[in-house]
């Protein structure tokens, strides 16, 4: 598998730290666009939840655009199918 990956809400592609990264092979990022995941239906965000864990990641970051769902997101990352694929580390970050 890869070393990170990274799920990115509604971020331009221009950014050059990830961009510099994921040449580097340090890190796959995954864009989606921007639209809170648990409102939208989930589908955008489980698609590329899959697709990112299909690489086996050591570690995943989820950037989300906006905290205010935060709870919702943790819980859909806690369905039974993804528990023994994700550890959720105890200081998420909201920032």
């Amino acid at each position: 598998g890869v070393p990170s990956a990274a799920i990115v809400e509604g971020l331009p592609t221009g950014e050059d730290v990830l961009a510099q990264a994921a040449e580097a092979g340090q890190l796959q990022v995954f864009r989606v666009a921007a639209g809170c995941p648990c409102c939208n239906g989930n589908l955008t965000m489980r698609v590329t939840l899959n697709r990112a864990l299909r690489q086996r990641p050591q570690q995943l970051y989820l950037s989300l655009s906006n905290a205010d769902h935060k709870e919702q997101v943790l819980n859909f990352l806690q369905e039974p199918q993804y528990l023994p694929l994700l550890e959720i580390g105890a200081g998420m970050d909201c920032s």
